[in-house]
């Protein structure tokens, strides 16, 4: 379909579940306040509100954002299908993103909640669990939870041994650099 969506609503769902974003609506869509607000709204007169320019301004606010539900739906399920099987389907959004080779958070949230809201995705506190491909997605378990902060564990050890790695070769470089010196030093001094 070609309908279009705030991009705020799948942020919603993947961080408030998807009964996050029906509550949401529905209130506004059921405050008696904003139903008088809009029945009294639409019998005044439309003033058109003019830009610097004399040019009639937009009725959608220039930063509001949207996107097309078709085009999210497609990116979403290539993105499930396409994601590598077993424990990888789990993780934090940021390990996610890693393993997807997604840079972009904005477009990552926006696919994981549409997967949330389709029931391919589920999210509990920082976890977020993938479904297989063409299948529902079972809950976050505490053993889900745990491999997750294994895994994060994990990455954290990784980045820092290689951090460590280098200072190492990088201490190396200088002291046979120094040792070649004080070689040098000592050659001259004798002679």
């Amino acid at each position: 379909s070609g309908e279009l969506s705030p991009i705020s609503k799948y942020q919603q769902i993947l961080h408030n579940g998807p009964e996050g974003w029906v509550k949401w609506g529905a209130r506004l869509a059921f405050k008696p306040a904003a139903l008088a607000l809009t029945a009294v709204t639409s019998l005044l007169p439309a003033r058109q509100a003019m830009d610097a320019n004399g040019l009639p301004k937009a009725s959608i606010d220039s930063t509001q954002r949207f996107v097309l539900e078709s085009a999210v739906k497609d990116q979403a399920i290539e993105f499930l299908n396409n994601f590598p099987p077993g424990e990888d389907r789990i993780g934090t959004i940021e390990e996610l993103m890693r393993t997807s080779d997604y840079t972009n958070r904005e477009v990552c949230e926006i696919l994981l909640g549409y997967l949330v809201s389709q029931g391919m995705a589920v999210k509990q506190g920082d976890v977020v669990k993938l479904a297989e491909p063409n299948k529902k997605v079972a809950p976050v378990t505490e053993l889900d939870e745990a491999l997750v902060k294994l895994m994060s564990t994990e990455t954290r050890l990784s980045g820092e041994m290689a951090r460590l790695t280098r200072e190492v070769a990088s201490a190396d470089v200088e002291v046979r650099a120094a040792m070649k010196l004080g070689n040098k030093l000592v050659v001259s001094i004798t002679i």
